[in-house]
């Protein structure tokens, strides 16, 4: 979470308490990728060709003329499409947003899909008005701080992401973007930075509460740390009870293996304010929306990042920052050793951090446009 100015809290029912602090980020044009025709990720095959296929749950490869338009609000949920140009992926960055968790989402996204696929900024007012759903394949709220996201789109403008996500779209939420999509926050409980209430997208039914790393500062590294980060690697187990196996000295680092149980990977990721994802009413995850795909290894193996099947579409929520290059901290971390020995452990865990990173991208229905740079 970043800092970001002191405003007006969001009016509601829920009690709303702790400080919001605004730096509103520059707005990047879009920019589509150079593409390849075909590459290898992992052991599944991404193609691209002059045909574009549905993001959507019920995705198939078909051949044929371009048919099939998305429905009411939704999102992308085309079986075919002439031109991959069509296809966005828009990060928001109105209020709320923190500058550096936009542009290196940007970057992250830019380098993990293949040409054709733009990636840009959507800002508050453009998502307000409306119209983006239609070639929008994935929607990603950043770090930051979730009140000011509460303040401009509490009511109309989370109507028409929750509408956009039900009926086929995916949602993606990093840290604050994450808090925001949980059916409650309850951030640093009890200290003057409180943040405790309901929010309205409600993806996960259940609590995101954090810090899970203690020490967290706005505008400040010093409670930033390489988290320990057990995540279930692409490939490694599509069912709720593969989710859940404990990870096994033998399986934890061997990417894109086929088992009969769940195969995971484990790298150190950047937490900053992160939250965990608790259950509601429900410590055992049966019966919830929402499939556990990473666990903080060192804080009692709580879910860090989990997907919750909404309608037609998806919602991803990640705690940590796979998506954040260690070179983000160069600047920060001159005469700090303790930026410098985070940096360094996030280094150490880059090519992990990948594989987490692309697992999310294909649990919000993006894998067909991975590129392999693994």
């Amino acid at each position: 979470m970043e800092r970001l100015r002191r405003g007006p809290l969001p009016r509601g029912s829920a009690t709303e308490r702790g400080r919001n602090l605004q730096s509103t980020p520059q707005r990047l044009r879009c920019r589509p990728r150079a593409a390849p025709s075909e590459q290898l990720l992992g052991n599944a095959k991404v193609t691209t060709c002059e045909h574009r296929h549905s993001i959507g749950p019920t995705a198939d490869r078909v051949s044929g003329a371009p048919h099939a338009t998305t429905k009411g609000g939704g999102g992308l949920n085309v079986a075919e499409c002439a031109d991959l140009g069509n296809c966005q992926v828009r990060v928001y960055d109105g209020e709320g947003a923190g500058a550096r968790s936009v542009t290196s989402a940007l970057e992250a996204l830019r380098n993990s899909f293949v040409g054709g696929v733009e990636v840009c900024t959507i800002g508050t007012q453009e998502l307000l008005h409306g119209g983006w759903q239609t070639s929008c394949c994935l929607l990603v709220f950043p770090g930051g701080a979730d009140l000011p996201y509460c303040r401009h789109l509490n009511g109309h403008g989370n109507e028409l992401i929750a509408e956009y996500v039900s009926n086929g779209g995916a949602y993606m939420g990093l840290c604050a973007g994450a808090y925001y999509a949980c059916s409650r926050v309850e951030f640093e409980l009890g200290s003057r930075l409180e943040v405790i209430g309901d929010r309205e997208l409600q993806f996960f039914k259940g609590t995101g509460q954090g810090s899970i790393v203690p020490g967290f500062e706005y505008n400040s590294e010093r409670g930033a740390t390489g988290a320990m980060v057990d995540f279930l690697l692409p490939g490694g187990g599509p069912t709720s009870s593969d989710i859940m196996a404990t990870p096994s000295a033998g399986t934890t680092m061997m990417p894109f293996l086929k088992a009969t149980g769940a195969v995971w990977g484990s790298c150190h990721d950047y937490a900053n304010g992160a939250p965990a994802f608790l259950p509601q009413g429900n410590s055992t995850w049966s019966g919830v929306n929402a499939l556990v795909i990473a666990r903080y290894q060192d804080f009692g193996n709580l879910a860090a990042a989990v997907r919750c099947d909404v309608g037609d579409g998806v919602a991803v929520l990640c705690g940590t920052h796979p998506e954040l290059h260690p070179h983000w901290l160069d600047d920060a971390r001159d005469g700090d050793p303790h930026v410098q020995q985070l940096q360094e452990s996030l280094k150490a865990s880059q090519h992990n951090k990948l594989l987490f990173w692309h697992r999310l991208l294909m649990d919000a229905k993006c894998g067909q446009f991975l590129v392999a740079t693994l």
